[in-house]
Formats: C-alpha cells, structure tokens, sequence
C-alpha cells in the first residue's frame, strides 16, 4: 500500500460509512468487514478491558 491511512471512516454515518479508499482495499484484502463503534465512552472501557484480558 502506497497511500498512508490518515482516517478509516470519512464521513461517519451508521447506515452508510463513506469508507477510506485505502482502508476499503486493506479491509477486502484480509476478507474482513469494518463495522463501526461507537463514540468513546467511560461507561464502555471496563468491557472493553475485559475483552482485552481474555484475548490476552
């Protein structure tokens, strides 16, 4: 990949992302799909945590 990735989403919108180009091209590459999250919330960090600690 020659362009650097400077931002994933372009236009957030839940129904209809406007995906980077280049993020797009990695994403089909490695046959994943980007979902997106929501904005950072206090409330979500200890789950968040928690996923790390059992994939760890």
């Amino acid at each position: 990949m020659s362009d650097n990735l400077k931002a994933g989403i372009t236009r957030a919108c839940f129904h209809e992302p406007m995906v980077n180009r280049t993020y797009a091209d990695l994403a089909r590459h490695y046959r994943t799909a980007i979902v997106l999250a929501r904005p950072y919330r206090p409330r979500d960090k200890a789950k968040v945590e928690v996923g790390v600690q059992i994939v760890g």
